[in-house]
């Protein structure tokens, strides 16, 4: 019975977000999985499981495997995964990357804009220290400073 749940849910799955996504239970630990592509190629398995005690709202504590509740793979809960999906920068329908090449693409994108920025911004900070800088006295310039410390200054070209 689960497994044909978790069948339905998986075309579900790959028919909205594409290939690489799916569902399965995992009898060793008596859990459902939801599978994702990654980076990396292999595909990652996040596990369905109670967060928070549905009857008091509290934090649900680990058994004994470390594992917290099995949450059954009702309506409710798969309307829940597709919402979060939905919501995550990758498989955001409105604006997400769509896969994890356009995704890495998109990070590199705004990383090398970044740094462009930044450097700019330094360049520009040293072209502004060096036209402060007197060349002559690099220590003071002669209309800094107070007015013993302008007359030395003066006095010593």
């Amino acid at each position: 019975m689960r497994e044909a749940i978790a069948h339905q849910f998986s075309a579900v799955l790959e028919a909205r977000y594409g290939l690489g996504y799916g569902c399965e239970f995992l009898f060793p630990l008596g859990r459902y999985a939801i599978i994702s592509p990654s980076t990396t190629g292999r595909p990652t398995r996040q596990v369905v499981v109670w967060r928070q005690d549905p009857r008091t709202g509290e934090a649900t504590t680990p058994d004994v495997l470390g594992l917290l509740a099995m949450r059954e793979l009702d309506e409710d809960c798969q309307r829940e995964i597709l919402e979060a999906m939905d919501r995550t920068a990758l498989t955001n329908p409105h604006d997400g990357a769509g896969s994890w090449a356009k995704h890495v693409q998109q990070v590199e994108a705004h990383n090398a804009a970044v740094t462009a920025t930044a450097i700019r911004e330094a360049a520009e900070l040293y072209a502004l220290g060096l036209s402060e800088v007197d060349l002559k006295r690099p220590w003071l310039r002669h209309h800094s400073g107070s007015a013993a410390q302008r007359r030395i200054a003066m006095g010593a070209r």
